[in-house]
């Protein structure tokens, strides 16, 4: 079976940091290695592989101060 992650490997990113929006001044930053993103609506959308599970991780743009991705994308 092809994992849902791997078949598109246009999307996966070596490192994907994303800048949270916490309380009234404070910033979170939280980092994803070797993940997909996906931007749908009003969410940021992040995949990862995890024990040969896919597994993700949403987040409201609202919530969201800035995000980054490693322009070097994983060959598989």
């Amino acid at each position: 079976m092809i994992d849902p992650i791997t078949k598109d490997k246009s999307k996966i990113y070596k490192k994907i940091e994303i800048i949270l929006k916490t309380g009234s001044v404070g910033l979170e930053k939280i980092t994803y290695d070797n993940s997909a993103m996906l931007i749908s609506g009003n969410f940021i959308i992040i995949i990862s592989l995890k024990g040969g599970h896919q597994e993700g991780e949403i987040y409201n743009l609202n919530e969201i101060k800035s995000y980054r991705t490693n322009l070097e994308k994983i060959v598989l």
